[in-house]
């Protein structure tokens, strides 16, 4: 214990003195936090002790001093260097919270209040607003569908920042809204060129976006421009739109390291291949070059690959002119000439180890198929754990049913289903493998219409599922089936476009079923929104047969019919939407007494169509003379008569009741009639004068007369017009 002594004594000796110094320091602070000026640490009185208990003294003895004193204080009298200091100090800690605060509220769905706190520190510090506070506000509003600011923010981003990530981020961004906008194609030039200088392919979660989002947008180009991607046309395929959400863009840029967009460089370009055949598909090359003519890349690539290249003169010029930078890792021969030449205009085709590149005015269908084709392929390669996989194989998908591969497109349809159990939009999966299945296996359509239309409950794919229910029901020949799921459609419809397809389907299908109230009242809502000429006819179809059904007066019965002619002759059964407006339009010409038209008619509807039970149904009102009654049995067949005794009984001799607007029509029926060789004398009379008083009415007059003297010997050749 005694050795212990000495440094017990040491250490409270230590204790003592640390505690005197920090007195003093105390003390030394106190003093200049309440009497600091202009200087740091300076004092402005000599006589500090007036400043304290003595200071109201002083004040009272020395007006002067009473103002010394005021700017004794610090609030006072801080120099311009502190006060700069502190402002510098809060407005860090400011925007640290405000950032802090819009990242919350991002990841919280709130969208309008990250904007609006972003766009308040963009406006803050105006030219120098940071990129990546750029890209969060214009991923913020994309998400709410302000398209024309986001582009504007993206581009402001893309034009601050080299970071590669922060880049590429604000370049999809800007891609996506011109695929929206209609400019697919400049979407997937603009991303073909980003593609080539992204090394690191396979490991960024932003690059991964970007192959699935090129490969997509590749798709849309081609399929855009056949159908619109109506969710009811049979051909083509619907893609799912990606659901953007900016707190997915901003937690991929987390994950991708920040390095800056620049090529390292290098004494060769192809620095690594690896070929597993002549396919342009199988070469993969790491390159990387800077900027140099686009030729000598090419020239390169096919050298090192051991493969020909062939160029025309033209083409040649051409490549010569244009500069383009890679660096790429692991990818194949077929994408790098894709991202070098489509931007250019320009096309590749390969002949076992031979590449011809030629100038294209403009690429065809076929050419920009097997582009968008490749794409996808390489997408699902190199990235098939993305959130955006699942869109791409329905792409995929899409273009190989397209392409009348509907086998193949089935499969990967189904395997996208079994990939991807997670997936956001099964009800569009479903939806397509029912069209795929519709003219081959009717029934098992249905079922997949119907998981499409329970999985999409209150949405446009679900209320497109119902219109395909009742189209299926209406074809089978059970329009009293087809009117629920047509009415959910109509209730569930987002877009005024698929609305009205709806609604004249379900007037369709009450007037089947002989429902001519309901009818009526469906038709006269859906009147006012019809804004195309095939949907007028339709209607104009659907009325015409409503009033010979409920009309009792026999002249307003007469007046009618030369309208349901016009509709009828109008209607494309080819292009409209469900196969029983052949139905329907035989019926029309059935009721009018043109028994041979209905017959042409039932009988092509049978080379197309051959089977379905409303086909069938078709044939049999062509067995029959009897006048048609929705809803109820055909009546057995009877005696036809004749073409003009069928003509005549519907069309009176007076031609007022024959508005201008199908007079052509009747008289190419005429025409038909005076050419038909079964026709007698007096039908022939008839049938002139009918004519003779279309042509008066026109002042025609030279043509009436020779209608009414039958002097019509050539009447084949004549035109009706």
């Amino acid at each position: 214990m005694r050795y212990l002594a000495p440094y017990i004594w040491i250490g409270v000796a230590v204790c003592v003195v640390v505690g005197l110094l920090v007195g003093v320091s105390y003390q030394q602070e106190t003093s200049y936090s309440k009497y600091d000026v202009k200087g740091a640490g300076e004092q402005t009185s000599d006589e500090p002790e007036n400043a304290g208990g003595n200071s109201a003294t002083s004040k009272e003895n020395d007006p002067a001093k009473e103002e010394d004193f005021a700017q004794q204080q610090p609030d006072h009298v801080q120099s311009e260097q502190e006060r700069e200091y502190s402002r510098h100090i809060n407005e860090s800690r400011s925007e640290t919270v405000l950032l802090a605060k819009a990242d919350a509220a991002i990841h919280e769905a709130s969208y309008e209040n990250a904007a609006a706190i972003l766009q308040e520190l963009c406006n803050t510090h105006g030219a120098s607003a940071d990129a990546r506070t750029l890209l969060k506000l214009a991923a913020c509003r994309e998400t709410l569908g302000q398209q024309a600011a986001a582009f504007q923010s993206y581009q402001k981003t893309a034009a601050k920042t080299r970071i590669q990530p922060l880049q590429t981020a604000a370049k999809l961004g800007q891609a996506r809204i011109w695929s929206t906008s209609g400019k697919a194609e400049s979407a997937r030039n603009e991303l073909l060129r980003s593609l080539l200088t992204h090394r690191d392919i396979r490991s960024r979660p932003v690059e991964s976006r970007l192959l699935h989002q090129l490969g997509q947008t590749a798709a849309h180009a081609v399929l855009a421009d056949i159908a619109g991607l109506s969710l009811l046309s049979d051909d083509i395929l619907h893609i799912p739109d990606e659901e953007v959400a900016a707190e997915e863009i901003l937690d991929e840029l987390v994950l991708s390291p920040e390095v800056t967009n620049e090529n390292q460089p290098s004494h060769k370009i192809v620095q690594r291949v690896l070929k597993l055949d002549d396919s342009a598909e199988t070469i993969l090359l790491e390159v990387t070059t800077p900027a140099l003519p686009a030729l000598e890349l090419l020239t390169q690539l096919v050298t090192e690959s051991e493969l020909e290249l062939r160029i025309d003169t033209e083409t040649t010029e051409l490549l010569k002119k244009r500069v383009v930078s890679v660096n790429l890792k692991g990818v194949p021969l077929s994408i790098i000439l894709d991202a070098v030449l489509a931007p250019l205009k320009c096309d590749w085709q390969q002949t076992e180890a031979v590449l011809v590149v030629n100038r294209l005015e403009q690429t065809t269908p076929i050419q920009q198929h097997a582009q968008a084709e490749r794409l996808l392929r390489f997408a699902m390669t190199a990235a098939p754990d993305h959130s955006l996989a699942p869109h791409s194989q329905a792409a995929l998908a899409s273009l190989k049913q397209r392409s009348g591969e509907t086998d193949a497109a089935l499969r990967g349809l189904h395997r996208t289903l079994e990939l991807f159990p997670a997936f956001r939009h099964p009800d569009s999966i479903w939806m397509n493998i029912g069209k795929c299945q519709l003219d081959t296996e009717s029934a098992s359509a249905l079922d997949a219409f119907h998981k499409a239309a329970d999985l999409g409950d209150r949405s446009s794919t679900g209320a497109a599922a119902y219109v395909y229910i009742g189209r299926v029901h209406l074809r089978n020949n059970s329009p009293q089936k087809a009117i629920s799921p047509l009415r959910f459609a109509v209730e569930q419809a987002s877009g005024a476009e698929l609305q009205l397809d709806a609604q004249i389907l379900l007037a369709s299908a009450y007037l089947m079923s002989g429902h001519f109230k309901e009818t009526q009242e469906v038709l006269a809502a859906c009147i006012g929104d019809v804004n195309t000429e095939t949907r007028r006819n339709e209607i104009a179809l659907l009325s015409g047969l409503l009033r010979i059904h409920t009309q009792r007066s026999q002249l307003q019965r007469e007046r009618d019919n030369s309208k349901l002619l016009t509709a009828a002759n109008h209607v494309d059964c080819q292009t409209a939407f469900g196969e029983h407006w052949w139905y329907l339009k035989c019926v029309a010409y059935h009721e009018l007494g043109f028994h041979e038209e209905a017959e042409r008619l039932s009988k092509q509807f049978q080379a197309d169509h051959n089977g379905l039970p409303v086909e069938l149904k078709t044939r049999e009102m062509i067995q029959s003379t009897a006048s048609v009654r929705f809803g109820e049995e055909l009546a057995p067949p009877r005696e036809r008569q004749s073409p003009t005794e069928q003509f005549s009984r519907w069309l009176p001799f007076n031609a007022q009741t024959i508005q201008a607007g199908s007079a052509n029509d009747v008289l190419i029926l005429c025409k038909n009639v005076l050419t038909n060789p079964k026709t007698s004398m007096s039908e022939r009379q008839q049938t002139l004068r009918l004519m003779g008083t279309i042509y008066q009415q026109r002042g025609d007059h030279d043509m009436a007369v020779k209608c009414f003297t039958d002097n019509l010997p050539t009447i084949e050749n004549e035109e009706t017009e």
